[in-house]
């Protein structure tokens, strides 16, 4: 029996164990027995009151009859405990692996140790769960095998640096590095029409740059880390001599660097500490790869739900390798951070708000980045995380209170089988979730660029799309559910009219047959007279 969550593999063994507590109740108290008391009334004091008394033992033993072979088909399979499941048979399966009560690796593990190994569930029940296991396996299978962009999404869009030191040394590589070299691109206006005093190195360095990393994630230079700056000399590396970048004075740190105190001798000249590239870029010491280290140590569930996602899908955007998926996740825990970092100009602190035009625009860009990020917030955070609680939670209630819903409806055809459907709905809600869940990723891969997916850019087309996911995550199993229930419903009456037509049909037969048998009796008599 596939669940929808592990939390609800878990519900759907606590409420059989349940079912199974209240069948047994029933049947020590006796109470399974008074529908059979409600037929044996119904079949007399009810055919007594219909006025003609003429064939009434007739009809009352065809209503009986009838009605208690009824009810025992329906306390056969949809009531009496038949079929023995282990607990490993309620299972949820991700991307990456099945789980089963008692080996989840969550409190769960430990805060339901009281469960059964095993429960009974009847027959039709454990039919309809096989069923609806079986179509969300399907689904799943038909579905193209794509990586789950939306939780990406999230999971970026929570990376933060809280930690101070880190906090403080980023800002001061902004001021040292990134805001010095971002100086020097716009005076010799690198990139375009560079001026004759801009030394030809870095705008050889510079242009090779821009060719090779553009369209990629790392080449916006909203970046403080962004592959041209790091590569090109003059900027944050170090020009052959300094002779030819005079500039490259203003570029750099002029105190002492937390971890390269012991590799440079900052008593000398101001220029003797580490270039900006080895200060990003260093693996043992580098500022990078400590903005890495404490996202892997401090955000380690967020970080490795990154990497799991990343493992496809970072293929197609050019996002290969650990170093790649480290600038990732730098890149975006540093524009999350930004205001705490480097003020509440912008993130990186070189886009000022000089005119009203600018202000518009900024008012503008928050306000749609807010609403991008409030909605896909709520829609991971709230929606698509609490609906399969809620799915275990109604499978729970469902299973639970069964036994007392058919004794209080009579072992009626009718409820009986709209709760079936009912439940099979809701068992099917996890492929209708994996339905919307495709229909999402297409639209994020072709609506938006990779840049944009990794949350870097989340603007009103964003938040439309958040809108869409949420409606879909929502909309399609609760229309689709609609229409199961609707037809379970018909599909009930109709089995309880032919429960009817039956009933009457013997009645028809017995007063034929009552009418017949006097119609002999009282020829034998006369022929005796």
């Amino acid at each position: 029996m596939e669940a929808g969550s592990v939390f609800g593999s878990y519900t759907f063994l606590f409420g059989w164990y349940i079912f199974d507590m209240l069948v047994g109740v029933l049947q020590a108290t006796a109470l399974w027995l008074v529908p059979f008391f409600v037929v044996f009334f119904e079949s007399t004091i009810g055919q007594a009151g219909a006025g003609s008394y003429r064939g009434f033992s007739e009809r009352s033993l065809g209503t009986m009859e009838v009605g208690v072979y009824v009810k025992a088909v329906v306390i056969a399979f949809s009531l009496l405990p038949l079929v023995s499941v282990n607990s490993s048979s309620f299972t949820y399966s991700d991307e990456t692996s099945t789980h089963t009560p008692g080996n989840t690796n969550t409190t769960f593990d430990s805060t339901l140790t009281a469960l059964p190994p095993q429960v009974q569930v009847p027959l039709l029940w454990y039919t309809v769960s096989s069923l609806a296991g079986g179509i969300n396996a399907a689904i799943e299978a038909i579905l193209p095998d794509q990586e789950d962009i939306r939780s990406l999404m999230h999971s970026m869009g929570q990376l933060s640096i809280h930690d101070p030191a880190l906090q403080a040394e980023v800002r001061r590589f902004n001021r040292d590095c990134y805001q010095p070299s971002i100086s020097t691109i716009r005076s010799f206006n690198l990139g375009g029409d560079s001026s004759a005093q801009a030394p030809v190195q870095m705008v050889t360095d510079f242009n090779s740059a821009q060719n090779l990393y553009e369209g990629e994630i790392y080449g916006d230079l909203s970046y403080i880390g962004a592959r041209q700056l790091l590569t090109t000399r003059g900027l944050y590396r170090l020009c052959n001599s300094p002779a030819d970048c005079p500039h490259q004075d203003a570029i750099g740190p002029y105190s002492p660097v937390s971890g390269w105190e012991t590799i440079y001798d900052f008593s000398s000249p101001a220029r003797s500490g580490p270039s900006c590239a080895d200060w990003w870029s260093s693996p043992a010491r580098g500022l990078k790869q400590k903005l890495v280290t404490y996202m892997e140590t401090e955000r380690s569930d967020i970080t490795d739900s990154i990497a799991d996602n990343f493992t496809a899908w970072g293929t197609a955007i050019g996002v290969v390798n650990a170093e790649d998926r480290g600038d990732a996740i730098v890149q975006r825990a540093l524009s999350n951070t930004g205001s705490l970092i480097y003020g509440s100009n912008s993130a990186e602190g070189h886009n000022s708000v000089t005119n009203f035009k600018d202000f518009i625009d900024w008012v503008a860009g928050t306000f749609s980045a807010v609403t991008g990020n409030g909605i896909l917030s709520l829609l991971n955070g709230v929606i698509v995380d609490s609906l399969p609680l809620l799915q275990g939670y109604l499978v729970l209630i469902i299973a639970a209170l069964l036994p007392l819903v058919m004794l209080v409806t009579l072992y009626s055809p009718k409820p009986v089988i709209a709760l079936a459907f009912f439940l099979m709905a809701i068992l099917l809600w996890p492929g209708m979730w994996a339905i919307a869940r495709w229909i999402d990723n297409v639209l994020l891969e072709s609506i938006f660029d990779s840049y944009s997916i990794l949350g870097m850019q989340l603007n009103a087309p964003a938040a439309i799309l958040s809108i869409i996911a949420m409606l879909g995550y929502i909309g399609i199993p609760v229309i689709f559910s609609k229409l199961l229930v609707t037809a379970g419903v018909e599909a009930g009456r109709i089995a309880q009219d032919s429960v009817g037509n039956i009933q009457q049909s013997t009645q028809g037969s017995v007063n034929q047959g009552a009418s017949a048998a006097g119609g002999a009796v009282n020829k034998a008599i006369k022929k005796r007279k």
